[in-house]
C-alpha cells in the first residue's frame, strides 16, 4: 500500500518555489542568507551504489551558495 503522506509531501514540495518558502521558514536566518533559494533546482533522486543497489530520495534539490561561482 502506498503511503499517502509521502505522496502529499512530494506533491506539496516538489515545486522549487514551495520548497524554498518552507526552507525560509525553518532554516536559521544565517543559512538562508548563505544560499540562493531563488535558484533552488529539483534533481532526479535515483542512484545506484557500486554494488548496483538502487536508492531513491524523497526529494532532492541543489542550491548554489551565495557569492560562489558555479564551476562548469
Amino acid at each position: 500500500m502506498a503511503n499517502h503522506h509521502d505522496a502529499l509531501f512530494k506533491e506539496a514540495f516538489s515545486s522549487p518555489d514551495s520548497a524554498a518558502a518552507e526552507l525560509r521558514a525553518v532554516l536559521p536566518s544565517d543559512l538562508v542568507q548563505a544560499i540562493e533559494l531563488s535558484k533552488l533546482s529539483l534533481v532526479p533522486g535515483s542512484f545506484r551504489s557500486h554494488e548496483l543497489a538502487e536508492s531513491h530520495t524523497d526529494l532532492l534539490f541543489t542550491v548554489p551558495i551565495a557569492g560562489k561561482a558555479r564551476s562548469a
